[in-house]
């Protein structure tokens, strides 16, 4: 019960004067900003171990359990936002910390990353890393964040670089990393091994490690408030650590990407069929002129009926309603429509409904309301555009769109035939969304990618081959031991982790002219920025499985998988190397084309 009551006996019987009577003669107000409700953990059936005031106030006596009531998360603004912890710099809301060893961990200039931050472990024992608690943050622009990150769940990951200058005096110390949230109201630890990597830190290597929120929050921590990460050697087995961290994130491959749905656009959405909801029609898909091709058509006969496209499941859709929410300050609901044939009574308006979670909220407007502000001319294509704010302003709750309705008015459309096409809700504004694939060179190198000669001294030149492959990469081997390849601008680099299960690189090749050591095997070779990781193989361990033959053009396929499991980091690829055995190579002429890194 939430209860503004005045009056009683109270009161007076406390202070002997009653009410102030003149304290309420413009009346007063009891604003209740929300109510929580919350589960315990501890245990859900009693709420033992979750109360907040118990029987006694201070006695233990009759106390479910002593200590602090575990602290409620706020509620979530259901938006992904990513987190850069360290990157270059220090976030001011995130201090490096060292927990109870007294050292200050400091920025210091890596060869390779640049700004990194050192930690040093001495004889007290200790955990490092970063925290987001006010009373560590000296910063006067810093203040305490815990960080949000429910709504990346499914698909956000937390991420860090780190290279071990010096290893732990005990050889045996395993590496663990920690996160707490809430002020440490839940907390999961795990070998640093348990990250996808899965792999053992190794000295003076630059490593990443990367672990999933989703077996985080499995494992037990509260995702919504994160205040702590830290990565140390075993408690009071660290002595004599020193390590570097960078690149510290929390975030998801595409993140900012905008969502989009396209129900019709030269076929139909399964998911979204056509569908006319009372005149016993079948809506058909009908060919209409080149710019439109594949149209979805609709017919009205006697009976009067609305006609659209319909997501539920009685409807034979699939059932999943479209969240627009996170575009609706920018998104729309955009169509074409032509009508072949007008109904009966020509000044019938048009009308375009939208409803969502089962029609639990819908808007009805007439065409002319939309962003062009035209009626229908029959035989004409034309757009209409319908923005989701002004939408959510009528009422409609644009997190569960799902039907999408256009017809002229109910009982005066018969003899109607129009066809609709390119039905989407998106936000025409939104950059365009990442692949994930990378076309390092066709016809010339990628923009900040460069055709590259190691250490002979030559200038690899861009050539004309065939019809088939235009342009192409050309490399000449002198007396010179080198490599050959692609490499990246300083500081540019590709990350193929969205695209790891199925991607690939992939690259065509043609010997010109063969090395004079007919021993010399072709190789190749890729690394990740800094020469963090690399992994080098025969071209014949390439899923073709074949050796360069001269004069031919040959593909070869490399699975991200394979190279990842060989131990490529495949966060931060900036080299791709094709070549004959180092100091074998001379006299060899080859020419490359077609690389690429992608999911094919």
């Amino acid at each position: 019960m939430l209860n503004l009551a005045v009056g009683g006996d109270w009161p007076e019987n406390v202070n002997d004067l009653g009410i102030d009577a003149s304290a309420f003669e413009n009346g007063q107000t009891f604003a209740i900003d929300y109510v929580r409700v919350y589960q315990c953990a501890s245990n859900p059936e009693t709420g033992k171990g979750c109360e907040t005031i118990r029987p006694g106030y201070n006695s233990l006596d009759d106390a479910l359990l002593e200590g602090d009531a575990p602290i409620p998360s706020p509620p979530s603004t259901g938006i992904a936002t990513p987190l850069t912890i360290f990157g270059e710099s220090f976030n001011p809301n995130w201090p490096a910390w060292d927990c109870c060893g007294g050292s200050t961990p400091a920025i210091v200039a890596d060869e390779t990353l640049g700004n990194v931050v050192e930690f040093v472990v001495g004889a007290e024992p200790t955990v490092m890393g970063f925290i987001s608690r006010e009373i560590f943050i000296t910063d006067e622009a810093g203040k305490a964040s815990p960080f949000d990150a429910s709504p990346m769940l499914d698909e956000g990951y937390v991420r860090f670089k780190m290279k071990v200058t010096n290893a732990p005096g005990t050889a045996d110390a395993a590496w663990l990393v920690k996160l707490e949230s809430n002020e440490g109201s839940s907390a999961v630890e795990m070998p640093i091994t348990d990250s996808i990597e899965g792999v053992s830190p190794v000295v003076g290597q630059w490593q990443t490690y990367t672990f999933l929120l989703k077996d985080l929050d499995a494992a037990g921590l509260d995702i919504s408030a994160i205040d702590v990460i830290m990565v140390f050697p075993t408690w009071g087995a660290g002595e004599g650590a020193v390590y570097l961290i960078d690149d510290v994130e929390i975030t998801q491959d595409n993140l900012g990407v905008s969502p989009e749905l396209t129900i019709f656009e030269n076929e139909q959405n399964l998911a979204w069929p056509m569908w006319d909801c009372c005149g016993g029609s079948t809506p058909v898909e009908a060919m209409d002129d080149e710019e439109h091709g594949l149209t979805a058509e609709f017919s009205i006969g006697a009976e009067p009926t609305v006609m659209g496209f319909n997501s539920r499941t009685d409807a034979n859709g699939a059932g999943e309603s479209f969240d627009a929410s996170s575009i609706l300050d920018e998104g729309v609901i955009q169509f074409d429509l032509k009508v072949t044939s007008a109904p009966s009574d020509p000044a019938t308006p048009w009308l375009f409904k939208v409803e969502s979670n089962g029609g639990d909220s819908a808007v009805e407007l007439e065409l002319t309301a939309s962003v062009e502000g035209v009626a229908p001319v029959t035989g004409e294509w034309q757009t209409y555009t319908f923005k989701l704010s002004d939408l959510a302003a009528a009422g409609l709750d644009v997190s569960t769109i799902d039907v999408l309705m256009i017809f002229p008015a109910w009982g005066a459309g018969e003899g109607s035939v129009y066809r609709v096409d390119n039905v989407k809700i998106y936000n025409p504004n939104a950059a365009p969304a990442t692949t994930g694939e990378l076309t390092v060179f066709k016809d010339a190198a990628a923009e900040q990618w460069s055709i590259w000669d190691c250490c002979g001294g030559s200038t690899p030149t861009t050539e004309t081959d065939d019809d088939a492959h235009g342009a192409v990469a050309q490399f000449s081997i002198g007396s010179t031991a080198t490599v050959m390849g692609f490499i990246a601008d300083e500081d540019v680099s590709f990350d193929a982790s969205a695209i790891l299960e199925n991607g690939v690189v992939q690259f065509d090749m043609k010997v010109v002219s063969a090395p004079s050591d007919i021993d010399a095997q072709w190789l190749f070779k890729i690394e990740s920025i800094g020469t963090s990781s690399a992994v080098e193989l025969a071209l014949s361990s390439s899923v073709e499985g074949q050796v360069p033959v001269t004069g031919e053009w040959q593909t070869y396929t490399f699975p991200l998988q394979q190279l990842f499991d060989a131990g490529l980091d495949i966060s931060a690829l900036n080299v791709i190397m094709v070549f004959p055995s180092w100091d074998m190579g001379d006299g060899a002429l080859y020419r490359i084309d077609n690389v690429i890194i992608a999911n094919p």
